[in-house]
Protein backbone atom coordinates (compact mmCIF):
# COMPACT_ATOMS: atom_id res chain seq x y z
CA UNK A 1 0.00 0.00 0.00
CA UNK A 2 2.65 2.57 0.85
CA UNK A 3 4.48 1.59 -2.69
CA UNK A 4 1.03 2.17 -4.36
CA UNK A 5 0.99 5.43 -2.68
CA UNK A 6 4.29 6.68 -3.51
CA UNK A 7 4.46 5.51 -7.16
CA UNK A 8 1.04 7.24 -7.74
CA UNK A 9 1.07 10.20 -5.48
CA UNK A 10 -2.33 9.50 -3.89
CA UNK A 11 -3.48 9.95 -0.34
CA UNK A 12 -5.07 6.37 1.01
CA UNK A 13 -7.57 6.74 3.61
CA UNK A 14 -7.85 3.73 6.25
CA UNK A 15 -10.67 3.37 8.78
CA UNK A 16 -8.91 0.87 11.14
CA UNK A 17 -9.88 0.14 15.12
CA UNK A 18 -6.50 -1.82 15.14
CA UNK A 19 -4.33 1.47 14.65
CA UNK A 20 -0.89 -0.18 15.53
CA UNK A 21 -1.54 -1.90 12.48
CA UNK A 22 -2.13 1.09 10.17
CA UNK A 23 1.13 3.28 11.92
CA UNK A 24 3.29 1.09 10.68
CA UNK A 25 2.28 2.09 6.82
CA UNK A 26 1.47 5.33 7.44
CA UNK A 27 2.59 8.73 6.96
CA UNK A 28 0.44 11.10 8.79
CA UNK A 29 -2.02 9.92 11.12
CA UNK A 30 -5.28 11.81 12.48
CA UNK A 31 -7.14 10.22 15.90
CA UNK A 32 -11.31 10.93 15.77
CA UNK A 33 -13.21 10.72 18.94
CA UNK A 34 -16.77 11.00 18.56
CA UNK A 35 -16.32 12.66 14.99
CA UNK A 36 -13.74 14.85 15.86
CA UNK A 37 -10.17 15.12 14.57
CA UNK A 38 -8.25 14.82 18.26
CA UNK A 39 -4.84 14.07 17.21
CA UNK A 40 -2.77 14.26 14.17
CA UNK A 41 0.95 13.74 13.50
CA UNK A 42 3.51 11.43 12.28
CA UNK A 43 3.07 8.23 13.62
CA UNK A 44 6.10 7.96 15.76
CA UNK A 45 4.46 10.79 17.74
CA UNK A 46 1.14 9.74 17.62
CA UNK A 47 2.22 6.11 19.07
CA UNK A 48 4.80 7.68 21.67
CA UNK A 49 2.68 10.39 23.13
CA UNK A 50 -0.95 11.03 23.90
CA UNK A 51 -1.82 9.13 21.49
CA UNK A 52 -0.99 6.19 22.90
CA UNK A 53 -3.60 6.62 25.67
CA UNK A 54 -6.35 7.38 22.82
CA UNK A 55 -5.59 4.55 20.76
CA UNK A 56 -5.37 2.15 23.92
CA UNK A 57 -1.59 1.19 22.60
CA UNK A 58 0.98 0.36 25.13
CA UNK A 59 4.44 1.69 25.34
CA UNK A 60 7.35 -0.58 24.41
Amino acid sequence: MSRLAAAESMAIVIVEQFAHDVLRVANHALVMAHGRIVLGGRPDEIAGGTGTACLGLRST
